[in-house]
């Protein structure tokens, strides 16, 4: 009699430790969810209909980008735009207005590269 409760007593320590583990590992996702790996090539902002403007010192209007959809990369710390219009704005009231079918620009930086089409009115 005092086996066969050593035994029952072992089986169920082991079912509650399974039951355990089981739920652990099939909720782990939500216990802890910055364990998540997000993949380097994926953004994480999303904007459609993007605007972005600069003014000089005087508040007049230095240039003016507009984009269909850009994304935010963390990894790099960058964005990409899908059809940006990219207006300059020139100190005698001259102007260029440059579309492309891409662009990208790294954040901190006032450099934008246009990609495929690009075309520039002046």
């Amino acid at each position: 009699m005092m086996q066969s409760t050593g035994v029952s007593f072992t089986a169920t320590v082991l079912v509650i430790l399974a039951s355990g583990f089981i739920f652990w590992h099939v909720n782990s996702d939500r216990i802890n969810p910055s364990s998540k790996i997000t993949p380097i090539d994926h953004h994480d902002a999303y904007i459609d209909g993007a605007r972005y403007h600069t003014t000089d010192s005087n508040g007049n209007l230095h240039h003016q980008l507009y984009a269909k959809s850009a994304k935010h990369y963390p990894h790099l710390n960058s964005m990409e735009f899908s059809e940006p219009e990219l207006d300059l704005f020139g100190p005698a009231g001259e102007s260029w207005h440059i579309n492309a079918a891409e662009g990208s620009s790294a954040q901190d930086t006032d450099t934008v590269v246009l990609r495929n089409n690009v075309r520039i009115a002046h």
